[in-house]
């Protein structure tokens, strides 16, 4: 890893991941992914329903990690 990360991040830093290892993709579709189950790496607490910009988002850096590995066939993760 290149910087040491804790054992959860933020949305943000999920996203700003995986564009930097050719995903496209934004907050509002990771957070649409986790919410819809997509996205094995990570846990959603629905506050409100409907309202997915009020929901508690937990993204899982190693799962994360994994999930990259597997879809890139590379070891070498960017920005993790």
């Amino acid at each position: 890893m290149d910087k040491v990360l804790g054992p959860q991040i933020t949305v943000d830093d999920a996203v700003k991941i995986l564009r930097k290892n050719g995903f496209k993709t934004s907050v509002d579709k990771l957070r649409a992914g986790l919410v819809q189950g997509i996205y094995p790496f990570g846990d959603v607490v629905q506050r409100c329903d409907g309202l997915i910009k009020n929901d508690c988002y937990d993204v899982y850096t190693l799962q994360l990690k994994k999930w990259i590995e597997e879809r890139t066939g590379s070891n070498n993760v960017l920005g993790m």
